[in-house]
């Protein structure tokens, strides 16, 4: 597995993903966002109060999955979903060492600390939780990767990625995939 799996510019605190799924999840996200804003908690983002949000939606797509966070000095600083050795957020699929880059950048402190979360932690930390917002993310996520490349090949780009075998997609929360004729356009002669 690659110990990188993004670009991180802490000048600007943006993130370049380096892998497809990555970069899928990361679009995704921020189309979804742009358009539920206003139905985040305290106008918070996905990675300044609603990572919650993000992460249960996440688990939501990727039933395999687990609940994990950076934490630092006993406090929870940041939630994402763990996919084999891979964590997910906003900013797409990140290693163990990209995380900690990121978590670095964003609390200013080398001090943290993987460690898996539960639903119980998050409410500990005040991090709000949407069940019903993250459905509708996981929903809108899976959906646009449907469209995009295929919910087949990016479950198997996912696989390939996190090197985790059994990691699947949650096909019951997407519609049906349409018959590429009906996106074709009509054509009357």
């Amino acid at each position: 597995m690659n110990d990188r799996l993004q670009n991180f510019d802490a000048s600007t605190g943006t993130v370049e993903n380096l892998s497809s799924p990555g970069r899928e999840i990361q679009d995704a996200l921020n189309h979804s966002f742009a358009e539920h804003a206003h139905d985040f908690p305290d106008r918070c983002g996905m990675m300044d109060g609603g990572c919650g949000i993000v992460a249960e939606a996440l688990m939501a797509a990727f039933p395999s999955s687990t609940l994990a966070g950076w934490w630092k000095d006993g406090a929870l600083q940041h939630v994402m979903c763990r996919a084999g050795e891979l964590y997910a957020d906003a900013d797409g699929l990140s290693t163990a060492e990209d995380v900690r880059t990121r978590m670095v950048y964003e609390t200013g402190n080398e001090q943290g600390y993987l460690f898996p979360v539960t639903r119980r932690d998050m409410q500990r930390a005040g991090i709000p939780m949407r069940p019903d917002l993250s459905t509708v993310i996981a929903d809108e996520l899976l959906d646009r990767v449907a469209i995009t490349v295929g919910l087949d090949a990016f479950e198997a780009q996912m696989r390939e990625t996190c090197e985790c075998p059994e990691l699947s997609v949650n096909r019951s929360l997407t519609a049906p995939e349409v018959p590429a004729f009906f996106l074709s356009p009509l054509s009357l002669d």
